[in-house]
């Protein structure tokens, strides 16, 4: 992940998510990332989302799976 990249709202960002697409954040924004994956798949448990959650070097990837 570049360092001069702008910083991505999390919570926008997971909410526009399809099945199948992947985001990537950086490292130490992984709590924030973590966190709000989790609340969105609460309030959204009814339609069934799901966030899949990695990390690679210095990227956090969140993937929604369902």
């Amino acid at each position: 992940m570049k360092k001069e990249e702008k910083k991505k709202m999390i919570a926008p960002v997971l909410k526009k998510m399809n099945v199948g697409d992947t985001e990537e954040f950086d490292f130490s924004r992984f709590e924030s990332v973590r966190i709000t994956a989790s609340r969105i798949q609460v309030a959204k448990r009814l339609e069934g989302w799901k966030f899949s959650i990695n990390t690679k070097g210095e990227a956090v990837r969140v993937t929604r799976t369902a």
